[in-house]
């Protein structure tokens, strides 16, 4: 039964698929009927919510996801047996706080108004904050960046890229609104040669790998962030090494920036993580 119902839910089917007789005959399981598994499904989400609900009796945090506007997927985040469980919980409103101690969410207004009416730090998302301090750094940058981005544009045309299809395969990249990453690889494919020797100014030039140089390190440092196992302690010291670097991202990666809703909490998460 566990086959049929691991079958039906990891490939997001309809609970009549098990009724179909071409699946049946293309199946070594035995038939199973669509009310049945409905049934055993029930009891096999009972049996998981009694699970994670013993696991999570003491205190707990959990973390959002937004899906859609008016959709939130909440994850429940404890410490079981010495290893840290990360748990899908719902696509829907928690309505027990009680035992909440923490939020995990992005640096908006939204996430830090909830956190202030239910009483709890917030713990604002690395990736997003950082986002943000690269996004206000090139500011700095931004005639060289738009004068790559004029650059990609001419090049997307059909004649211009049918001839630089001669020199590379890569084609034009055009950076986005909001994330900063686009910018790095349109930087970054400026460099290629054949597009290299199109902008005339030895000046421009230098100033644009400058940039390039300086995406690189923000990259790597984007990267690390994605890693599981990076821990607060971690993030404040790749924050402050970027800060120190750059000091005009002092503004968002410092530990009592404007946009942290808990510094003195942060503060003292990373101290008892060093510890």
């Amino acid at each position: 039964m566990y086959q049929w119902i691991e079958w039906i839910a990891s490939r997001n089917m309809p609970l009549s698929e098990v009724d179909d007789p071409l699946t049946r005959s293309m199946s070594k399981l035995k038939a199973v009927c669509s009310k049945t598994l409905k049934r055993y499904m029930s009891l096999l989400m009972t049996a998981v919510e009694a699970q994670i609900s013993a696991e999570m009796s003491g205190l707990y945090g959990y973390k959002s996801t937004l899906y859609l506007e008016n959709c939130v997927a909440l994850y429940g985040v404890y410490w079981q047996k010495g290893q840290l469980k990360l748990v899908l919980l719902a696509i829907a409103p928690m309505e027990e706080e009680s035992s909440l101690s923490f939020l995990i969410g992005d640096n908006c207004a939204t996430n830090q108004a909830i956190a202030i009416l239910l009483n709890v730090p917030l713990i604002g998302c690395a990736s997003h904050r950082f986002n943000l301090a690269v996004n206000s750094y090139l500011s700095y940058y931004k005639t060289e960046v738009e004068a790559v981005s004029a650059l990609m544009a001419a090049l997307r045309t059909i004649n211009n890229r049918a001839a630089l299809l001669e020199y590379t395969s890569l084609f034009p990249r055009r950076p986005n609104a909001t994330g900063w990453s686009s910018t790095f690889e349109m930087v970054a494919r400026y460099r290629v040669d054949a597009v290299f020797d199109l902008t005339p100014k030895a000046t421009t030039h230098r100033q644009i790998e400058a940039l390039l140089e300086d995406l690189r390190v923000f990259q790597s440092v984007t990267l690390k962030l994605q890693l599981e196992a990076l821990t607060l302690a971690d993030v404040r010291a790749l924050f402050d090494s970027v800060a120190e670097r750059f000091p005009s991202t002092k503004a968002k990666l410092s530990a009592t920036a404007p946009i942290v809703h808990s510094p003195a909490f942060e503060v003292a998460t990373v101290k008892l993580i060093g510890n």
